[in-house]
């Protein structure tokens, strides 16, 4: 996936008309380079149907999904990767980043 984004931003008029900033596209790019981070091979419907602990952490919605963003963040928090960032940028970086990776659980997907 993170081919497919490094081409959309250099081969299209992508950064351009959806007006992206810097934190966009590094948003972006890190969203597609971990969209799966953390997966287990298994899917959402698995896992609720199962019951188990990622689905009743996760309140069975966007479970892997969730589970990916929850763990992306444990990582930079505890690297300390983005401390230089400022909070606002951080808050805006972690809405971006969240909404992303939420946006590729296909049922939400399909509901909305």
């Amino acid at each position: 996936m993170l081919q497919f984004g490094y081409y959309l931003l250099k081969n299209t008029f992508f950064v351009d008309v959806a007006i992206l900033s810097d934190l966009d596209v590094f948003s972006f790019l890190l969203a597609c380079a971990c969209n799966d981070y953390g997966h287990d091979g298994f899917t959402n419907f698995y896992h609720i149907n199962k019951v188990t602990e990622r689905a009743i952490r996760f309140n069975d919605v966007a479970v892997q999904e969730q589970h990916t963003i929850a763990e992306i963040f444990s990582l930079i928090m505890k690297t300390g990767l983005l401390s230089h960032m400022s909070r606002d940028n951080f808050k805006r970086f972690r809405k971006r980043l969240t909404g992303m990776i939420l946006a590729t659980d296909i049922e939400r997907t399909l509901d909305d």
